[in-house]
């Protein structure tokens, strides 16, 4: 059981300058979306450019994009943890293979 933390995940450079952002998207929407699509989580789109998975124990990954050189890469990542489970297993997956730091 973790105590509610809440923290944003970021390279040791700018989002749009990290050469892995594409990477770290595949990896973070790789992970999620089958439990999304088996009913474990949810995915929002709040507007074009923001996206949260979320489960029922209030975990939960939001996303901010911006299209840069017509292309969308990942410009924050914010996560919020109540408990362990597949968001956080998710983040501490960004945090290992991507060199992500918590800000």
């Amino acid at each position: 059981m973790l105590n509610k933390v809440k923290y944003e995940l970021a390279p040791r450079i700018d989002w749009l300058g990290f050469e892995k952002n594409e990477q770290v998207t595949k990896l973070l929407f790789d992970s999620l979306v089958p439990s999304v699509n088996k009913g474990l989580l949810s995915y929002v789109n709040f507007t074009f450019n923001t996206g949260m998975f979320e489960d029922d124990s209030g975990n939960s990954i939001y996303v901010t994009f911006v299209v840069f050189q017509k292309v969308e890469k990942i410009q924050s990542i914010d996560i919020c943890l109540n408990t362990e489970g597949i968001i956080s297993q998710t983040a501490y997956e960004l945090e290992s293979t991507f060199g992500l730091f918590r800000k």
